[in-house]
């Protein structure tokens, strides 16, 4: 199954912490519709990461005047 989710300003993100297992569920709250994200802490901090890493490479190609909107995989360390 693929499901995409645009996010906005409007875009919420309720979370719920279940300490016990060590582990989170994220919400993604929009106009369209809700996608919810299960994540064991491993997986919470290599998504961290993916976004980390991906707003960095953003600003870099902003800052290179590059206009290149390809497509692909980026992935966190294994956890």
């Amino acid at each position: 199954m693929t499901v995409n989710v645009h996010v906005f300003e409007t875009t919420s993100f309720p979370v719920r912490v279940h300490p016990r297992e060590d582990r989170v569920t994220v919400d993604v709250e929009g106009s369209g519709g809700s996608v919810t994200l299960y994540l064991d802490r491993p997986d919470l901090v290599r998504l961290r990461e993916v976004l980390d890493v991906t707003e960095r490479e953003l600003t870099a190609r902003q800052n290179e005047n590059k206009k290149s909107n390809e497509v692909r995989a980026v992935s966190g360390p294994a956890a």
